[in-house]
């Protein structure tokens, strides 16, 4: 059964189409090296229209959630 990201009700809540991981040959390779596949998390594969999320990112910004491919800390003071 697929996992959820933690970020997934707020991609629902902004009109995610949510699905699979889409399957890579890199991803196939590793997972025959014993890693653990990223098929087995649902992320959003899309946002409405492709051409309108292109356009979108080009002339405005994005944000893309890789909380699936690890984690990172960050220390320190603030700035």
């Amino acid at each position: 059964m697929a996992r959820d990201l933690l970020l997934n009700p707020l991609h629902k809540q902004a009109g995610a189409i949510l699905g699979p991981w889409p399957a890579c040959a890199a991803q196939e390779r590793r997972k025959e090296e014993g890693a653990a596949g990223r098929q087995e998390w649902t992320v959003p594969l899309r946002f409405g229209d492709p051409d309108e999320e292109y356009r979108a990112v080009r002339q405005r910004a994005g944000l893309i959630d890789w909380s699936v491919a690890g984690l990172i800390e960050v220390q320190g003071a603030d700035r």
